[in-house]
């Protein structure tokens, strides 16, 4: 059989992942946490399914620790052939085996298969999943074998007849199980010995049945004196209740007239409050809304009298509408003019810079004046000189173009003379000055007038501007205490009207209740509100009282409540101690008579009983004689089965030896004589003495675990290769034994196909 290719759709980490397997030695190298131990798994389940996952702990179900975690489908498919056919497994896994879905095809038509069920692990290699997972699966740090039924019936090729030799060892631990019922291996226990202490109870219990015949008579003496002494206390009991409880009602008509006095007494000073109350309301009680109404206007009237108090014009503002008045209105100072002052002062600074400019364009103009007189005067001396020179020249008849040349520059010269000449007219200085003159004027009006209303307003400001804005905000404060003052006095006569209204509307509303109104309203109407709850109040309890009066009246017999005796000489306390200790010794006789009664009644049945316990007794020595039989048998039988055991797996040791030494000489070439046996636990030969592998050392224990594992294969699957699983299982091999593990495997893979997970270079 051999493994052809697989795809994992989700499984663990590993996700579309697929794998072309080939004939012979696959190694699979990839780093710690790639997912070789969950591919090797997938591959274990895609034959033998997943555990039911009823297990909490993730790591103790596979189910639960490779479900995918990035979600999707759980599972995938495998292509295999066995026999010469081709089939490919398709499994899905779900949080529950209810949810799993198995197809098996037939890749030689594609279509769906019933060559196995999905329960195909167990029908190919003929071994359930513990068993391939001893076997041909090998994961890391669990090479050593352990023996397991399926194995155990595939090496006798008994599988035909499993339900004998597949169980046996199920069988061994169900008799062994059995015997313990019966009887336990160290100690007492089980049921022989329980049946023996019974039958020693009972053998004791029929003893003591021979001397309850005297008892019985004893208690039945001792309860015929127990019932007199009752009924005597009883007696003494009924006499002291009948005296006690006359005691008693005479002291509850004596409570009940008190209560009635206190009753009519509360009634009384009821009467007596309501009908001084009604006299207060003679007129009639006010209503809530009336109550609410004048509270409302007494508190309107407080604000108002408040307002009154605080809105009035203080001396300090008055002070200063005078000081304003005496300056302003006198002197006919007026916001405009202050303004025009603000304005016309921003114009002494733009006449200042005018008369800066003109200045200063003045003396540029002179400057040009000078500076054009001299080379005006140049300019004509030179063109008079062009001009002569030119007709001279003309005349003399030498050098005429020369003569000419010169006569026009010095015309040109001439012209530009004429020019500059009208020009210099043009530039008039005396019309400069004359502006100049005209603008000094404007602003020494303009500072005469500031300095004017600057002086009225006696303003001490050294910044003009400053000074006028002071001015400014004083005529502003000035008319904002104007426009205050009027408001003032148009609130206090518009709150005297409201006040004056408000007092005779609660004056009206009080005279109705109150002959003197002198008091604050507020206590009045406080005074009038605590009257009112208090008539409501007092008139409830006066009908509460009237009513109780009646009830009382009504469910007691007045007259037989003034006839009481006079039961003095008795005292109630003694009365009831008395009672008490009697009550005491009553219950003391009756526990003792229930205490017989209950004895006697033990003693009766128990008499009853005792045909029955020779019967008892019988029986029980009968089932133990049974039950130690039965034991006897169940001893013989669990001897019988593991001597027939043995004798079966005997029946393959020889070839399990065999091959185990077969691989055993690729390791140490025969050097080392070793032993297994029917338990397949190997023993070393250390100079003459059997040692068991465990003495050795971990990497050695290794290499002979994995001999025994494939020779194990060898014997199990004599006709049909299987291939096999290896997840990394020689981490604890040093280099020497890492060299001899993969010579084993390179030998083996020779005949089988290998699937070996590994992430270290150095083991491969």
């Amino acid at each position: 059989m051999k493994l052809i290719k697989c795809y994992v759709e989700n499984f663990g980490k590993l996700s579309n992942f697929t794998y072309n397997f080939k004939d012979g030695l696959n190694i699979i190298k990839e780093q710690n946490g790639f997912g070789k131990t969950t591919f090797a798994v997938f591959i274990k389940s895609m034959f033998y399914g997943m555990d039911a996952g009823k297990n909490t702990k993730i790591e103790k179900s596979e189910r639960k620790k490779y479900y995918p975690w990035q979600g999707g489908n759980y599972g995938g498919n495998i292509e295999f052939e066995v026999d010469g056919n081709k089939y490919k497994i398709e499994r899905f896994f779900g949080k529950k085996p209810a949810e799993d879905t198995f197809k098996l095809y037939d890749l030689a038509t594609n279509l769906e298969s019933k060559d196995f069920t999905e329960n195909i692990g167990e029908e190919i290699f003929k071994i359930n999943k513990e068993g391939y997972e001893r076997s041909t699966y090998i994961p890391q740090g669990q090479i050593q074998i352990e023996m397991e039924d399926s194995i155990n019936a595939k090496l006798g090729n008994v599988l035909e007849s499993d339900n004998d030799v597949n169980s046996s060892e199920q069988a061994i631990i169900a008799i062994n199980n059995a015997k313990k019922l019966y009887k336990k291996e160290r100690g007492k226990g089980g049921l022989i010995d329980e049946k023996k202490e019974k039958l020693n109870q009972l053998e004791r219990e029929l003893e003591k049945r021979q001397s309850d015949f005297e008892i019985l008579k004893i208690q039945e003496e001792k309860l015929n004196k127990l019932n007199n002494n009752i009924k005597e206390q009883g007696k003494l009991r009924d006499q002291s209740q009948q005296m006690l409880s006359e005691k008693m009602e005479q002291g509850r008509k004596v409570a009940k007239l008190e209560t009635y006095k206190t009753i009519l007494t509360k009634y009384n000073k009821s009467q007596e409050n309501i009908d001084e109350l009604t006299e207060f309301f003679a007129n009639d009680i006010p209503s809530d809304d009336l109550i609410k109404n004048l509270t409302e206007k007494n508190f309107e009237l407080e604000i108002t009298k408040n307002q009154l108090k605080n809105n009035k014009f203080s001396v300090e503002d008055q002070e200063k509408v005078t000081y304003y008045k005496d300056i302003f209105d006198r002197n006919q100072i007026t916001e405009t003019q202050v303004n025009k002052g603000i304005e016309e002062y921003s114009k002494i600074s733009n006449l200042e810079n005018e008369i800066q400019n003109k200045t200063n364009k003045k003396e540029i103009i002179q400057n040009e004046l000078k500076s054009k007189r001299l080379a005006t005067i140049l300019d004509s001396i030179l063109a008079i000189v062009f001009i002569i020179l030119g007709f001279f020249l003309i005349f003399k008849g030498v050098q005429e173009i020369v003569g000419f040349i010169s006569a026009i520059i010095g015309i040109g010269l001439f012209i530009l003379f004429l020019v500059n000449l009208k020009k210099s007219k043009k530039l008039d200085v005396k019309e400069l000055e004359e502006k100049i003159e005209e603008m000094q004027s404007e602003k020494k009006l303009i500072e005469r007038n500031i300095d004017k209303i600057l002086d009225i307003c006696n303003e001490k400001e050294q910044n003009k501007l400053n000074g006028l804005y002071n001015i400014k905000n004083q005529i502003n404060s000035y008319n904002n205490l104007l426009r205050k003052q009027n408001d003032i006095n148009a609130n206090v006569q518009k709150n005297n009207i409201k006040k004056a209204t408000l007092e005779n509307e609660i004056k009206n509303g009080l005279t109705k209740y109150f002959v003197d109104l002198t008091k604050p309203y507020s206590e009045l109407l406080q005074e009038l509100t605590i009257k009112k709850n208090e008539y409501q109040s007092q008139l409830e309890q006066f009908n509460s009282l009237k009513r109780e009066k009646e009830d009382f009246e009504k469910s007691n017999d007045m007259q037989n409540l003034d006839d009481v005796k006079d039961l003095s000489n008795i005292d109630e306390s003694v009365l009831k101690e008395k009672i008490k200790e009697i009550n005491i010794h009553f219950d003391k006789l009756s526990d003792e008579k229930n205490q017989v009664k209950n004895q006697i009644e033990v003693l009766e049945n128990r008499i009853d009983e005792y045909e029955f316990l020779e019967s008892d007794i019988e029986n029980t020595a009968s089932e133990i004689e049974e039950e130690t039989e039965k034991y006897k048998i169940l001893n013989t039988t669990e001897s019988l089965l593991k001597q027939a055991k043995e004798q079966f797996s005997s029946s393959y040791l020889q070839d399990m030896i065999q091959n185990f030494n077969e691989y055993m000489k690729l390791i140490d070439n025969g050097e080392m004589s070793t032993n297994i046996d029917i338990k397949l636990d190997v023993k070393v030969d250390v100079n003459g003495s059997q040692k068991e592998i465990k003495y050795f050392s971990a990497g050695y224990k290794d290499l002979v675990y994995i001999c025994m594992r494939f020779s194990l294969i060898k014997t199990l699957f004599k006709n049909e290769a299987p291939f096999v699983v290896l997840d990394d299982p020689f981490v604890n091999l040093d280099e020497e034994k890492t060299t001899k593990a993969i010579n084993v495997i390179s030998t083996i893979s020779e005949k089988y196909q290998i699937i070996y997970f590994v992430c270290n270079s150095s083991r491969i």
